[in-house]
């Protein structure tokens, strides 16, 4: 059976919190992968910042050749 309510901004936010140690596990793995293609970095990054988009990202991308999305950055440098 297909759950039909959303969760509450409240909800999402502690899930995002409760998380936020395997999202910098999982942003560590992506900046490191082989197998992705820069388009798949991105939309990845993307997603991330949709779902948590209060999450603090703690990962330097700039080694990288992946950067997060504008709104996250701008976020990122206000510390919100």
């Amino acid at each position: 059976m297909p759950i039909k309510k959303d969760i509450s901004k409240f909800g999402k936010d502690n899930i995002c919190k409760s998380l936020k140690k395997e999202y910098s596990i999982y942003f560590q793995l992506l900046k490191d992968s082989a197998n992705l293609s820069m388009k798949d970095k991105q939309e990845s990054l993307r997603v991330a910042v949709e779902n948590c988009p209060n999450l603090e990202f703690e990962i330097d991308f700039s080694s990288s050749n992946i950067s997060l999305p504008t709104d996250a950055k701008e976020r990122n440098n206000l510390g919100q």
